[in-house]
């Protein structure tokens, strides 16, 4: 069954709750604005990024945050795996994997949006495993492909993907939205301010690139 041409629908998948907004989040604003569905998919909670309160609390407060942050983005609620961080690796299991299939068959995306193959975090690396071995067994799969895209979060030293073609995608007018949406990450604050400048100048120099004023940078996967 083919798609329509158009279709308008990409899909995001994030390893932890704020990741999407990390490494996509002006993308998704920007899309969202122009009438693209934008669903998101958090594959764990990250309840162990604070070790000393309960993960139970964490979880919750970090399921409000992604929520809020999608709001602010202007994009739809985001679908929880809620598979847990020292479980990571059981969403390479044909249950988990099924239940990304069947999320692809029925949005059939134009575009999915994930982590690179670069990034050192191990969960972020078994999420890209996880969404080609979902969209090979997908009934998109053996169509028209959506096109996948890779972003950045930790990527420091990117050698598997340096021969990727780069994509940029000018996000000037909602680059603001993407810094404000990152603001309501309380439980990740510390992570977040750190990253701010790195986002910042990223989003500059993806801007110079294309001559524009702010871009993000992803990678075909």
């Amino acid at each position: 069954m083919k798609r329509s041409k158009h279709s308008k629908t990409i899909i995001v998948i994030s390893a932890h709750s704020d990741d999407h907004v990390i490494g996509a989040g002006a993308t998704m604003a920007k899309y969202a604005r122009q009438g693209f569905k934008v669903l998101t998919i958090i594959i764990s909670l990250g309840e162990l990024s604070h070790p000393w309160l309960k993960q139970e609390h964490i979880a919750k407060q970090r399921v409000k945050e992604a929520v809020k942050a999608n709001k602010i983005l202007g994009c739809e609620k985001p679908i929880f795996f809620n598979i847990p961080e020292v479980k990571f690796k059981t969403l390479l299991d044909n249950q988990n994997i099924e239940k990304l299939v069947k999320i692809f068959n029925k949005h059939k995306p134009d575009m999915v949006f994930t982590h690179t193959p670069d990034d050192p975090h191990i969960g972020h690396k078994i999420t890209l495993q996880a969404v080609f071995k979902a969209l090979q067994s997908s009934s998109i799969g053996k169509d028209v492909k959506p096109m996948v895209l890779g972003f950045d979060v930790w990527t420091l030293f990117k050698f598997k993907q340096a021969s990727k073609p780069r994509i940029y995608i000018d996000v000037s007018d909602t680059f603001a939205v993407k810094m404000k949406a990152l603001k309501v990450f309380e439980t990740q604050k510390i992570s977040i301010i750190n990253l701010f400048l790195s986002i910042y100048l990223k989003a500059l120099i993806g801007g110079f690139k294309i001559k524009k004023r702010f871009a993000e940078v992803f990678y075909k996967l």
